[in-house]
């Protein structure tokens, strides 16, 4: 019974290119989640249909994008987790209290990570001198800040967020 598992709520959109974890990296999250006995819900405005349909794929996942960010908050305030890239939809998520993963590439977490209490961040371990650079567009067009975020790592740690909240 899908309502009855916890949910993952996926939020992969972000202010330009630079700023999103591959649509293929929350496909296989989706995936691994669902797998993993978590229900997964896809949240964003209408510009992120495209992006979200690629992440639920032929998945039960659900794409709950839509024009009424009412809706997105609502789903963040039911979800067990929120991942989601540095974005307007982190924030919410953090400020509603529900436990959030933000994936950071070319912004700094160390100025706008999410303030929750139940917050964490994820950016690739490698060293990059470009980083952080802010802009919405990788001017060296490789991506590497975000494209070398392993999914495993996100997996785990919305995993360790969820139990973190199961034991308290």
């Amino acid at each position: 019974d899908t309502e009855r598992r916890p949910v993952v709520a996926l939020a992969p959109g972000a202010v330009g290119p630079s700023k999103r974890w591959p649509g293929a990296s929350f496909a296989a999250l989706a995936r691994r989640l669902l797998s993993h006995g978590f229900a997964v819900w896809v949240l964003g405005g209408p510009d992120e249909k495209a992006l979200a349909a690629a992440v639920v794929g032929d998945t039960d996942a659900r794409d709950l994008t839509g024009n009424d960010l009412r809706d997105a908050i609502l789903a963040l305030a039911s979800a067990a987790v929120a991942v989601s890239n540095d974005s307007g939809l982190l924030h919410v998520a953090s400020a509603l209290g529900t436990p959030s993963i933000g994936i950071f590439g070319p912004t700094s977490p160390w100025h706008w990570a999410p303030l929750g209490e139940l917050a964490a961040t994820l950016q690739a371990e490698i060293d990059l001198p470009c980083r952080p650079c802010h802009q919405p567009v990788c001017r060296l067009g490789h991506h590497r800040c975000m494209l070398e975020i392993a999914t495993d790592d996100v997996f785990a740690a919305t995993r360790r967020a969820i139990e973190a909240v199961a034991s308290a």
